[in-house]
């Protein structure tokens, strides 16, 4: 586990540095039960069986009082050693990605937890996060998002095996 800083800047970093390949990016908070589920739902329909050219990054978030001794237990969900666990203490991250994603409640913006991200083999983080091609979430309220819709596990693996079949960086030789 890493701990990001302010502007993300571990995580930034490896993001581009795995440019060319599919990305998935979750975050959640390690002490919520229906993130824990989800993510428990999309290692049994997708993570298990990626390849380990597919990069994962999982941001923890303190949002409902997680904290980092509670990532283990979380970590443990998933069964896929090449995922990199990330721990941002002072929660900035998810205020910073909700702004990105353009997260609504009511017109106001929200912070971003219990999503699920998935990029393109060319997405690329400058000064902004890149958009993804797929947000799912598990939001109570969320005014409509570009690319969002409630977190499906099975949705989201299949949206995931396609992209992988359109990059041939990150099929399994």
């Amino acid at each position: 586990m890493e701990i990001l800083d302010e502007d993300a800047d571990a995580l930034r970093t490896q993001f581009n540095r795995d440019a060319g390949k599919v990305r998935l990016l979750f975050i959640l908070d390690p002490a919520c039960a229906l993130c824990l589920r989800g993510l428990a739902e999309l290692d049994r329909d997708l993570l298990a069986s990626l390849p380990p050219s597919v990069a994962v990054y999982l941001v923890h978030v303190p949002m409902i009082g997680g904290r980092d001794s509670h990532i283990p237990a979380a970590a443990g969900l998933v069964h896929n050693m090449s995922v990199r666990h990330y721990w941002n203490p002072s929660g900035a991250f998810g205020r910073t990605m909700g702004a990105s994603l353009l997260l609504r409640r009511n017109g106001k913006p929200m912070y971003a937890w219990d999503v699920w991200l998935l990029y393109g083999p060319d997405a690329v983080w400058s000064d902004q996060q890149p958009q993804p091609r797929l947000l799912m979430h598990q939001l109570a309220g969320l005014d409509p998002a570009p690319n969002a819709a409630p977190l499906d596990s099975r949705a989201f693996a299949e949206a995931t095996r396609f992209l992988l079949a359109q990059a041939p960086a990150n099929r399994e030789r």
